[in-house]
């Protein structure tokens, strides 16, 4: 039986419980809307427009202020699940 390296094992700890640990994150989400997509972010929906693209840009734009106030975001899409899935 192999002996596990205690260094390998240690970093892999110490990475598991930072990422659980991380912080907050803002989360802003592109979703779908009556007059077509819409920006929401903190349970407000804002931004309204009928191109996803634009949507997509004002959502960046919003994650880019999050970020120049120090605070951690993330901005999804709904209807987009990886680089290569059209939605």
């Amino acid at each position: 039986m192999p002996a596990t390296r205690p260094d390998v094992a240690d970093a892999t700890t110490r990475w598991s419980f930072s990422m659980r640990n991380g912080p907050d994150r803002d989360v802003i989400t592109v979703v779908r809307h009556p007059s077509g997509w819409a920006v929401e972010h903190g349970g407000e929906v804002s931004d309204v427009t009928p191109d996803k693209d634009v949507a997509k840009a004002a959502a960046n734009k919003h994650a880019r202020a999050a970020v120049d106030a120090g605070r951690p975001c993330i901005v999804r899409v709904v209807g987009e699940h990886g680089f290569f899935n059209a939605a």
